[in-house]
């Protein structure tokens, strides 16, 4: 998939697999990850009951425990609401 394209089908047992395109390898950095998991979450939110994330697939920054951290990171300020008022 090409950068911000995304390709969604079934696996073999039935669950739905979306491959996000991440762009032209080493040319993304912290910052564009952030904002590609920021749109899947947004994207994605409340159609599944689970999301899991291929930690090597966008290990961008070539360490997957920063990798890991940039991902939750994003995962929790895309899915913040302020709700109190």
């Amino acid at each position: 998939a090409g950068k911000d394209e995304t390709l969604t089908f079934s696996g073999a047992t039935g669950e739905t697999v979306v491959v996000v395109g991440l762009g032209e390898r080493g040319k993304m950095n912290a910052e564009d990850l952030r904002k590609t998991i920021a749109k899947v979450i947004k994207a994605t939110k409340g159609k599944y009951s689970t999301i899991a994330i291929d930690v090597p697939g966008f290990n961008v920054v070539r360490d997957e425990v920063k990798t890991s951290a940039l991902i939750t990171e994003s995962m929790l300020m895309s899915d913040y609401t302020f709700d109190i008022y």
